[in-house]
């Protein structure tokens, strides 16, 4: 606490009003979601009875009621999370909100290695503006938690071609093998941020077979013992049930609901894709128990319901497309209206959030679209932030998606506009 006293005392003056709007943003949401108790969701519940399970009885669990059935639905990060903080409310936003700061602090260290410190300055404090973190520091979601290890992996994958150390890049994957415990998306981003480092090794002329090591090492420490869990629980060598779950109900009943004009609706994209993969499977083929316990606690998918999906998809190539068109529009327009309403119970300051969110949105996809123009001069942190922002919105295209799935990815938009900043197009200074 001294060292930050004394730090704030050679603060700039013109980075004081950014400080200041940031701590109000964030005291706000904190009140408000407390005063209101407006922290909760429905996956809120879920998640800490799995930290209250994982604590009193040493399983992590979604069930309520014994017999407590190993889940491989959810991932263990968030859970540990909570059961770490003791379940207590108050703690565990203070701490969220506290991961947003180091969010925040930790794109600025990524940018300092690519571009002046005044303009990874100025765009870290463009992403601590952003409403959506903020709002999600308040609720009980895995979001904040997901988008702080992201950010720590691509710090040290920044630092390992920094640095040359093939340590740093094992550590890299090792934290990002964490993040894929919190958050299941992040399993799409190690194959593809690990062809993209092993291009990058092999271009410049480095121990690509070292470097190859070190990231199957450092991911495999993570990911595998995991693997490994679900085979011995349920008989299936998957790292989550929500794969299954997102093609069959998320993509095949979303796309045949889109199809017949019906809403994006979860009793739709249930009903539509177990009809559909029913016809080729059988109904009740369509769900695997491995718990005598048949109830969505034990609940498991075929795997041919990923062909089945994929088939359907290539049998209706322009409605595919159109729907995955929809799915990705309504992920890169979701400004955080909604999610403000329920945290705030008040519809002004929701709209003041999507009015600040839509901003500060539309100068990130400017700052994609423009950034085009200079695309040869792209250092490899560019290429790398556009490849998988693009890869988890796919990922995550689906009938329910929305705001909420592309927001983990928002901080990858921040290294355009600071790409910007450096080019001469937004001559804004601090």
């Amino acid at each position: 606490m001294v060292k930050i006293l004394k730090r704030l005392r050679y603060l700039p003056v013109q980075e004081i009003p950014f400080l200041v709007v940031i701590v109000v943003l964030h005291i706000s949401a904190f009140v408000a979601a407390l005063v209101r108790t407006s922290y909760l969701t429905d996956d809120s519940i879920q998640y800490l009875t799995m930290a209250e399970n994982l604590w009193s009885h040493g399983v992590l669990s979604q069930s309520y009621l014994p017999p407590l059935v190993a889940d491989i639905q959810r991932v263990p990060g968030y859970p540990v999370f909570l059961m770490l903080l003791g379940r207590i409310p108050w703690l565990v936003l203070l701490a969220q909100h506290g991961l947003v700061l180091l969010s925040g602090r930790l794109l600025f260290l990524i940018l300092k290695e690519q571009f002046p410190k005044r303009t990874a300055v100025l765009a870290s404090y463009l992403y601590l503006l952003m409403p959506y973190p903020v709002l999600f520091a308040s609720l009980i979601l895995s979001e904040v938690l997901f988008i702080f290890l992201f950010l720590l992996s691509l710090y040290f994958w920044v630092k390992a071609f920094k640095s040359g150390k093939i340590p740093h890049l094992g550590l890299a994957f090792l934290v990002l093998g964490l993040a894929c415990l919190v958050k299941p998306v992040g399993i799409v981003v190690i194959p593809v941020l690990g062809l993209l480092s092993f291009w990058r090794l092999l271009k410049e002329k480095r121990n690509a077979a070292l470097g190859l090591g070190g990231m199957v090492l450092g991911a495999g420490l993570v990911i595998f013992p995991w693997l490994l869990r679900n085979q011995a629980v349920s008989g299936h060598f998957a790292f989550s049930s929500m794969s299954g779950m997102g093609m069959l109900h998320g993509r095949l009943g979303g796309l045949q609901a889109d199809r017949e004009g019906k809403p994006i609706d979860e009793h739709y994209m249930y009903m539509a894709g177990d009809s559909i993969a029913g016809l080729e499977l059988g109904l009740p083929a369509l769900r695997e128990y491995y718990s005598s316990k048949e109830n969505h606690d034990a609940q498991a998918y075929p795997g041919r319901v990923g062909a089945i999906t994929v088939g359907f998809f290539l049998r209706h190539p322009l409605d595919g497309a159109i729907f995955m068109l929809k799915s990705g529009a309504r992920m890169l327009g979701g400004v955080g209206y909604g999610w403000s309403g329920k945290l705030f119970g008040s519809r002004f300051t929701a709209i003041l959030d999507a009015i600040l969110s839509g901003l500060i949105l539309l100068l990130l996809y400017g700052s994609v679209i423009l950034s085009l123009r200079y695309i040869r001069a792209w250092p490899w942190l560019l290429w790398a932030s556009l490849s998988l922002f693009c890869l988890i919105l796919l990922a995550s295209a689906a009938g329910w998606a929305d705001g909420r799935y592309r927001m983990i990815a928002d901080p990858l938009l921040i290294v355009f506009f600071a790409f910007l900043l450096e080019k001469r197009v937004f001559r804004l200074k601090i």
